[in-house]
């Protein structure tokens, strides 16, 4: 019998005794595995493999989303990005390293860090051009699993901006040769 089972049978039972709090942190702990199931070793290769950042680069901007006052990333690749927006990878770093949020399409300089939150990460608003004089402003919420649109509507690229307060972050773009690594981000 696993010994997951076994504590959690011991617990029910009331035979654990002194011992426990020890098989709570146990279980406690098992269960924090599960949520960084999405744990990636080098975020940068992750994208840099799906062939995504391979010939044309990537940009990248630090955010903090879950109010840890650790900067967690925000990747992009050029090929799928444009004008309007694009495709975003995002990553939660902590001190064991990075978990894998999912996507999020947006734009690096039309989007809002909203002060609300779902399962522990904040909302955000965005903007995206698609194409002449419209845009769609959206606002999506982390479910637990990933980001998802909460609400969406077409808007004229005119008045995004009486709409939308944009979080100003600092780009940073890497060319043809992928530079960054793992370590430039470790906490420090």
């Amino acid at each position: 019998m696993n010994k997951i089972k076994l504590l959690t049978i011991l617990i029910l039972l009331g035979c654990a005794g002194k011992n426990v709090t020890k098989q709570t942190r146990i279980i406690t702990l098992n269960k924090q595995k599960k949520i960084t199931e999405n744990k990636i070793i080098d975020p940068y290769k992750y994208v840099w493999v799906q062939g995504e950042g391979e010939y044309q680069g990537m940009m990248r901007f630090y955010l903090d989303i879950n109010d840890d006052n650790i900067p967690d990333l925000f990747l992009m690749a050029n090929a799928l990005r444009g004008s309007g927006g694009g495709t975003c990878h995002v990553f939660l770093i902590n001190e064991s390293g990075y978990r894998y949020i999912g996507i999020l399409s947006l734009h690096e300089k039309g989007f809002e860090l909203l002060p609300t939150s779902h399962n522990g990460l904040r909302d955000i608003k965005s903007y995206w051009r698609m194409g002449g004089e419209e845009g769609n402003l959206g606002t999506c919420v982390f479910n637990g699993k990933k980001y998802i649109s909460q609400s969406s509507e077409r808007i004229k690229s005119r008045d995004y901006e009486s709409r939308i307060t944009p979080t100003n972050v600092i780009v940073e773009y890497s060319g043809e040769v992928l530079k960054w690594k793992p370590e430039d981000d470790r906490i420090k």
